[in-house]
């Protein structure tokens, strides 16, 4: 015997979000939505230091090719000065959320094989920015 489904109860099963590995709530901040409150709220905090002169812009993910055809995406670009000749002095950085057990950001194995990599394809180093939920 084998269970079929209707193409209605099809389209209510595709509409329900899927939950993230971490549970994380998406949110919305200025019209880009974020994988989580986190981010989200990080970005606000990278406005208001633009705004105040700290920083020249800043980046949503920047996503960089890797060997292998995977690629590193790290939340954040910041671009802290930008130079005469066009060129610009910028750091990458990554908001990781706290385990609370450990106090240390939660990093995937994967997450950092990659950013492992990105010294030497690159030469940048991604900046890990923890974050309490």
């Amino acid at each position: 015997m084998t269970d079929h489904m209707t193409s209605a109860e099809y389209r209510e099963l595709l509409a329900k979000p899927k939950r993230s590995r971490e549970r994380n709530i998406k949110k919305e901040y200025d019209g880009r939505m974020y994988d989580s409150g986190i981010q989200a709220n990080y970005a606000a905090e990278l406005d208001i230091r633009k705004r105040a002169g700290e920083i020249a812009n800043w980046i949503p993910e920047v996503s960089f090719p890797l060997p292998g055809g995977v690629r590193c995406r790290p939340d954040f670009m910041i671009i802290h000065k930008i130079l005469p000749d066009g060129k610009f002095i910028a750091s990458i950085e990554d908001v990781k959320a706290l385990i609370r057990k450990t106090g240390k950001p939660r990093i995937s194995q994967d997450a950092k094989n990659k950013y492992k990599q990105m010294p030497s394809e690159y030469g940048i180093e991604v900046i890990i920015i923890p974050r309490k939920r």
